[in-house]
């Protein structure tokens, strides 16, 4: 080993634990310039590690954080602003939220700072132990929490070839020997580019400290 992290094995050189070159030409030079030749002098598994190496790289190159914050103070709103979903989305939505208030507090999406609940529509599935509940509302609500409780929420956001804008939220709350599980269905009736995304509590300063909501942008297009 001639350098911190770099391992010989053979015809293939390691470094860090990540496959830099085979037969001392470096990996990205075999693969552009005859990627058949040298997986044809692989065996299977070498062959499956090339592949799978060359995928994580591709997706690392395309995905990308559009946008976060995260709250310092406890408010009503989080959000993040100067989104283009047009022209980058699909976006990953990944956000935390925590209740810091003595209330059961209940949790809205809103885009483009429409408030107007009547606008949203949302199908739900809710599945606590071995119970399951499900039905459609006309608002955007995405959890209700109970004093200190905190949630994971993780979805998927896109403008279709209608014009809309859909949401597929997946939701984890509760304890973890308590673990609810709720999946809503988004519809906004309103069609425009999203440019801003925002969470909003019905109780006042009823989104905790260290709450985050982060916007990566897919790679993906619909």
């Amino acid at each position: 080993m001639s350098e911190r992290g770099l391992e010989s094995h053979g015809r293939f050189v390691v470094l860090n634990g990540k496959l830099v070159s085979v037969d001392g030409v470096p990996l990205h030079d075999h693969l552009e310039k005859n990627p058949h030749a040298v997986l044809g002098r692989m065996d299977v598994a070498e062959q499956v590690i090339i592949v799978l190496q060359e995928a994580v790289e591709h997706a690392r190159a395309r995905v990308s954080r559009v946008a976060e914050a995260t709250l310092a103070t406890a408010g009503a709103v989080l959000s993040v602003e100067d989104l283009n979903l047009d022209a980058e989305g699909p976006y990953r939505l990944i956000m935390t939220l925590v209740n810091p208030t003595e209330d059961f507090v209940g949790y809205y999406l809103f885009f483009n700072g429409d408030r107007e609940e009547a606008h949203y529509w949302r199908q739900f599935v809710a599945d606590a132990d071995e119970v399951r509940t499900s039905g459609r509302r006309n608002d955007p609500r995405l959890i209700g929490l109970d004093p200190g409780e905190t949630a994971l929420v993780e979805g998927t956001l896109a403008r279709g070839p209608d014009g809309l804008v859909r949401c597929s939220v997946s939701v984890n709350r509760g304890a973890p020997a308590e673990i609810i599980s709720i999946t809503h269905k988004i519809a906004w009736a309103v069609s425009k580019n999203v440019t801003k995304v925002e969470a909003v509590a019905d109780v006042e300063a009823g989104i905790g400290p260290g709450s985050t909501l982060i916007i990566h942008d897919t790679g993906a297009t619909v």
